[in-house]
């Protein structure tokens, strides 16, 4: 992740889990302009309940990542990625 880092300037992250967040972290931490895309309403939501994503949602946003809950990616290609 911290070789790929290097040569990138945005990030997108799909999915609000533990290893989405541990990875959207990670790359702002890098410097990398890092998105998060999840179709909960907050990261985390599933296994942890609202008000841990609304205490995660915070504390990614303090990080530096951007945060687009209740969406769905419809494609991934060269040119990005596209929301449903």
């Amino acid at each position: 992740l911290k070789m790929a880092a290097r040569y990138a300037s945005t990030a997108v992250v799909i999915g609000g889990g533990l290893i989405g967040c541990e990875t959207a972290g990670c790359l702002a931490g890098l410097g990398v302009d890092t998105c998060m895309v999840l179709p909960e309403a907050a990261p985390l939501q599933r296994r942890f309940g609202v008000e841990v994503g609304a205490r995660v949602t915070g504390m990614l946003a303090d990080a530096g990542v951007r945060v687009i809950s209740s969406t769905t990616v419809d494609a991934v290609d060269a040119s990005g990625v596209t929301l449903a």
